[in-house]
């Protein structure tokens, strides 16, 4: 997800990726292209998938800072031998997170295997008022969770 620092600079090359597009882009996409670019990423409608399979990829436009939390983020994700697969257009569509955004899937499930997901969020206590305070959450879809039980017949 990167940070305050190199997020609008991924925003922009974004938006100067889907400007020549925009007349293709479904309705929900060309609102959000002024108000939360990063959601272009994660369209499910076919043909905005497809124009933004070539779009920039923010983890080669990272800052110092947030290419070294991520390299030690799979470092430890390999070291604990936690499988994972990057997937640039997870956004989670909150602004507030920062450098890391993950989903759990459970294969099988069909278009919305996603049975949860969460973040780095270090500065939304701030937003609030409070004192800079480093943050980690997650949510999770307990019907989602139950229909994934019962497709893997566990109990």
């Amino acid at each position: 997800m990167g940070c305050p620092k190199c997020r609008p600079q991924y925003i922009k090359a974004l938006k100067s990726y889907a400007a020549p597009h925009l007349e293709h882009l479904c309705g929900d996409c060309q609102r959000r292209y002024e108000t939360n670019p990063l959601r272009l990423l994660d369209c499910k409608n076919q043909q905005c998938r497809q124009i933004m399979e070539n779009a920039p990829v923010l983890r080669d436009m990272l800052c110092p800072d947030c290419a070294e939390h991520f390299t030690r983020l799979q470092q430890t994700l390999e070291l604990l031998e936690i499988p994972y697969t990057l997937d640039p257009t997870v956004v989670r569509g909150l602004d507030y997170y920062t450098k890391t955004a993950f989903e759990f899937v459970a294969p099988g499930l069909g278009a919305k295997d996603s049975i949860g997901g969460g973040g780095r969020y270090d500065g939304l206590i701030e937003q609030c008022g409070g004192p800079p305070t480093p943050a980690v959450g997650v949510g999770i879809g307990l019907e989602r969770v139950l229909i994934a039980q019962e497709a893997a017949n566990a109990t």
